[in-house]
């Protein structure tokens, strides 16, 4: 390798010249790159410069925050009102803008109090075991699946046995046939449809135009006669069939005879649609909710048909209940196996559980307020305890306060149940029913009267022995005076309704030397007057933000010949807003007649300007809070002219100081197009733009950097060259230099 080469990236350097090729180079280098120095400055100084722009940007912002109070027509300084009570004990107060300011006399001679109840001492509940049975739903006949069985005789509504099934006279005033329903095969176990094709076969066969089906309303036969005429009469077996289905005659009548209602029974397999009188079920998509005790499930019916469809769904809900078809044959009934657990159905937003007669309950209670628009239903749980033996008023407390939005709440004290309505007032009085309406479970409390046949009324004989149950305390409306006039309302705080603009908080009973109200209870001040320390505050915060703007505009433009100037001296954009704000907060407003036209005629009675330039030429406001309450006091209309007014009528203000100072700061501190965001964009360029030139440069300098390396390892490799001929010719010539003295 010959000296000065370059191989894989290492430079060596001046090893046969002796000459330091890469400092030669770099100093080259230093002197080609002073121009990045100048484009670094510049972009440090852009970068400087929008950072300040950034920062007058959130001053701004900081100052137009302190405006933006004083022009706001909503939440109005210029008219905000306070009210301050004498004794705060006895009532506190708010005020609105449109109060009226005064004094008031407040005296208060009873607070409303929440209605409550109590258990007596040592009262328990029995056990139970909840079920119940639905409604009559008027099934009608289904031809196809009502049993004879299920029909009820017309002469004294038993259910037909097989013994009632025998023979009935027909005669259509030309042909009389007798109808052996017995011979027909007809038995308790036989279908209407059956019936009906059998009575039908007999009578076809004998050769009578009368025939049978059901009736209009589905709900028995009817007997149509061809000739127009029909006679029905028992036939004479003794067994009264046609009396018992109430179709006999007397003699030939117009034809057709109805039996009236036969009133089947339901059956596992009645459609739902012969139920309600064969209105059936008319919504199955709703569904119902399942109550056993707080436990809950929703039963889904939208595929039912029939009964038996029902009856499965309730019994596959996941509770432990069970639904059957009632006793009485009417109706559907729900039981479950659970001790201590109140069982109801409710709807699940439709009329599913009335339209199958099962909305109700067992063993629940209802509780509600007087404003209240319906009862709560409270399903008790023996459980709630962990133990559902036995149904204390612990689980009794805590089933009633896990229904969802009531208006009610219950504890237990020193054993005792408590249930307490949650608002105060005669209007929020508590009203309970208990599902039994004799011995019921608040009867067995002592919470009601006993009575075999009322289960609403709450006993009053805890007021007399505190060891009953009853009426803890009773509803009361608060009873106070406003200058002199007596006031009922039903709540202690939040009202409204009593002094124009004023909400009134009671807090407590006045005090007093007699028992006349309101003369003998002693009285407190309710103060009510224009809020000046807030106004004053909110002016106040507008200077100390003003100033602190102008003290930043001032440090950052200002050119000191013996020192560093400001970031932003001789800055065109910040020296205009200088410029702006001094105009704005110096502006005298047209001439229309106002009592002031600029902030530096606010002087108080003694002359003190409430605001004027400082004297340090900074173009900073001093503000005087004295004189400026001062002037509020007799010419507060007169100072909101000078800062804001709606001279259109129109509902937004369009002349003042403060509203166009609101928008000079508004123009420069807009986010999307605001003089200060422009400049920062200007910047923002700029710097980019640099950024672009200096990456140029640097790909230049990168470019004559390598340059002058292949150059110097030239000159190397060049130099070397020479060096190893000087040195051979050297050795050549001291050769022949040695053989020439030898020879001679």
């Amino acid at each position: 390798m010959e000296g000065g080469e370059v191989m894989a990236g290492i430079s060596f350097s001046g090893i046969s010249s002796g000459i330091d090729w890469d400092a030669l180079r770099e100093a080259l280098m230093a002197v080609e790159r002073r121009p990045l120095i100048r484009l670094t400055d510049q972009q440090d100084t852009y970068e400087t410069q929008k950072n300040a722009f950034n920062d007058i940007n959130s001053r701004l912002g900081n100052l137009l925050g302190t405006v933006t109070p004083l022009l706001d027509q909503v939440n109005d300084l210029f008219k905000a009102t306070t009210a301050t009570s004498s004794d705060t004990n006895v009532v506190t107060a708010t005020a609105d803008d449109t109060a009226v300011s005064g004094t008031y006399d407040i005296r208060v001679q009873q607070l409303a109090t929440a209605e409550s109840v109590i258990s007596a001492v040592g009262a328990t509940v029995s056990s139970f075991t909840a079920g119940f049975a639905g409604t009559d739903l008027n099934a009608d006949i289904d031809a196809a699946t009502t049993l004879v069985g299920s029909l009820h005789r017309r002469d004294n509504a038993a259910s037909f046995v097989d013994a009632d099934l025998g023979q009935m006279v027909i005669d259509d005033g030309v042909t009389n046939v007798t109808v052996d329903l017995t011979a027909g095969g007809i038995t308790t176990a036989s279908t209407v449809n059956d019936l009906i094709t059998a009575v039908n076969s007999q009578l076809s066969a004998g050769g009578s135009q009368v025939t049978v089906g059901l009736n209009g309303t589905g709900d028995g036969l009817l007997f149509t006669s061809g000739t127009g005429n029909v006679s029905i009469s028992d036939g004479g077996d003794g067994k009264q069939t046609a009396t018992k289905f109430g179709v006999v005659t007397a003699g030939l009548v117009p034809s057709p005879v109805d039996s009236g209602d036969l009133d089947p029974d339901l059956q596992t397999d009645t459609p739902l649609s012969v139920l309600n009188g064969g209105s059936g079920v008319t919504d199955l998509t709703s569904g119902l909710v399942l109550h056993l005790g707080t436990s809950s499930a929703t039963v889904d019916l939208s595929t039912a048909t029939t009964v038996n469809d029902v009856i499965n769904a309730i019994n596959g809900a996941g509770l432990n209940v069970t639904a059957s078809l009632d006793g009485g044959g009417k109706a559907l009934r729900v039981d479950t196996g659970d001790t201590n657990r109140s069982l109801g159905i409710e709807e699940n937003g439709g009329t599913t559980a009335s339209d199958l007669g099962l909305f109700g309950s067992s063993n629940a209670l209802q509780i509600k307020t007087a404003a209240d628009a319906s009862y709560f239903n409270v399903y008790l749980d023996g459980a709630s305890d962990g133990n559902s033996a036995d149904l204390t008023v612990s689980d009794i407390s805590a089933s009633i306060n896990a229904v969802s939005g009531a208006s009610f709440t219950s504890s237990v004290i020193d054993g005792r149940l408590v249930i307490q309505s949650n608002s105060v007032g005669s209007a929020n009085g508590l009203q309970v029913i208990d599902d039994q309406a004799n011995n019921g479970i608040l009867e067995q409390l002592g919470i009601l009267i006993s009575d075999p046949v009322d289960n609403s009324t709450i006993s009053n004989a805890y007021s007399s022995d505190n060891t009953q149950g009853g009426y803890l305390q009773t509803a009361a409306d608060a009873v106070f005076s406003v200058n002199g006039v007596v006031v009922t309302r039903s709540q202690n705080t939040g009202i409204t309704d009593v002094i124009s603009g004023v909400t009134l908080d009671l807090q407590g009973v006045s005090s007093s030397t007699g028992p006349t109200f309101p003369t003998d209870y002693a009285s407190t001040t309710l103060a009510v007057a224009r809020d000046d320390a807030s106004l004053t505050d909110a002016v106040e915060a507008f200077v100390n933000q003003y100033n602190s703007v102008v003290d930043f505009l001032n440090d950052l433009t200002k050119i000191n010949p013996e020192g560093e100037d400001g970031t932003l001296a001789g800055n065109s954009v910040a020296e205009a807003l200088k410029t702006g704000l001094y105009t704005q907060s110096t502006a005298l407003l047209p001439d229309t007649g106002q009592v002031f036209r600029s902030l530096f005629e606010l002087r108080d009675s003694n002359g003190n300007y409430a605001i004027k330039l400082s004297e340090d030429n900074s173009g900073k406001l001093e503000f005087d809070r004295a004189a400026f309450e001062d002037i509020l006091s007799t010419n507060r209309s007169d100072v909101e002219k000078l800062f804001r007014e709606d001279t259109n009528g129109d509902g937004t203000f369009d002349t003042g100081i403060l509203v166009s100072m609101n928008t000079f700061l508004d123009s420069y501190n807009d986010s999307v197009d605001g003089v200060i965001v422009n400049q920062v964009n200007i910047l923002d360029d700029q710097i980019s733009q640099l950024d672009d030139e200096i990456a140029d440069f640097n790909e230049r300098m990168d470019a004559k950097d390598a340059a002058l390396k292949r150059q110097f390892t030239q000159a190397e490799q060049l130099l070397a060259t020479l060096n190893s001929q000087s040195n051979f010719f050297a050795s050549q010539l001291s050769n022949l230099t040695a053989a020439s003295i030898s020879r001679g």
